[in-house]
C-alpha cells in the first residue's frame, strides 16, 4: 500500500508574516524625527533605540572638545 502525500511532498509552508500594530510605522517615523531633532541640536550623531514609550538615547562624541560642548549645551540653564 501507497501513502498519499496530497501532491505537496517537500514543500514547506510559508512562515507568517507578523501582525504589525496599528500606527507602529507613524509612531516609529516619529523617533526617527525626534532623533534627527537631537542630531540637529547637538551637532553629532545620536541613535535612539525603542519606541516612544522606552528607550535608549545614544550620544556620539568624538574627541574631549565635543564631550565638553554636549555637556555644556545640555547643562545649559
Amino acid at each position: 500500500a501507497q501513502l498519499k502525500t496530497g501532491g505537496r511532498a517537500g514543500q514547506k509552508k510559508p512562515a507568517p508574516q507578523p501582525v504589525k500594530q496599528p500606527g507602529a510605522d507613524d509612531a516609529q517615523l516619529a523617533v526617527k524625527d525626534i532623533e534627527q531633532q537631537f542630531i540637529d541640536a547637538l551637532g553629532t550623531k545620536v541613535e535612539i533605540k525603542g519606541n516612544l514609550e522606552k528607550g535608549i538615547v545614544y550620544i556620539s562624541y568624538f574627541s574631549q572638545a565635543d564631550l565638553d560642548a554636549l555637556y555644556n549645551k545640555i547643562a545649559a540653564k
